[in-house]
């Protein structure tokens, strides 16, 4: 099975302690893929043309923004939302008030139309918050698999809903067919239950 690819974006000099947390949270799931521009190797090419085939491919888009704008991190935002099916989770850290940059303030205005965001104070404040939204973001994927599996069952029959689904996973770049789909959502189901808490 390919992991699960997880970009993060953000505007790096203003969130290099939150990216590293970030990373290590993402790697710490066996199916799990982190995506981040400072794990670039050298090549040719335009870094912008690299940043948006990396969210292009991603299946989890992981947004942080605070008092600096940064054009590159808009762009990879844009791109996330290029896939509606795409799982995006963002993140807003305070700031005192008149320190953000107007761009960024007009960003975030359409961010809050468009999205639910968690706010937090601390790098140390966001690990919690983080963990619970990628596991929940993993549990969305997985009840997405396991609906194809089910409308595959001729005893059931699909729903309107449910023909719709083969094309979220492609959507997505997951597996489609039933079988592999349906073995995916158990790798995920798995891994994500043994990493709850006992009692």
């Amino acid at each position: 099975m390919n992991k699960i690819q997880v970009f993060v974006s953000s505007k790096y000099s203003e969130f290099e302690m939150e990216r590293a947390l970030v990373k290590h949270e993402i790697d710490s799931f066996p199916f799990l893929e982190s995506i981040l521009a400072e794990d670039w190797s050298p090549r040719t090419g335009r870094s912008e043309d690299f940043y948006i085939a990396d969210v292009n491919r991603s299946h989890i888009y992981i947004g942080l923004f605070g008092s600096v704008y940064s054009k590159p991190t808009h762009v990879e935002y844009e791109a996330a939302c290029g896939n509606p099916h795409r799982e995006r989770l963002i993140y807003l850290r305070d700031c005192p008030p008149g320190k953000r940059d107007p761009e960024l303030r007009g960003l975030i205005a359409d961010i809050l139309d468009q999205h639910v965001v968690r706010k937090y104070a601390k790098p140390v404040d966001l690990l919690p918050v983080l963990q619970s939204d990628l596991q929940a973001a993993l549990w969305r994927i997985v009840d997405l698999c396991k609906r194809l599996g089910d409308s595959a069952d001729s005893r059931i029959g699909p729903t309107t809903r449910d023909l719709r689904i083969p094309q979220s996973l492609r959507a997505l770049e997951l597996p489609a067919d039933p079988q592999a789909a349906s073995a995916l959502a158990m790798t995920i189901e798995r891994a994500l239950i043994s990493r709850r808490p006992i009692g």
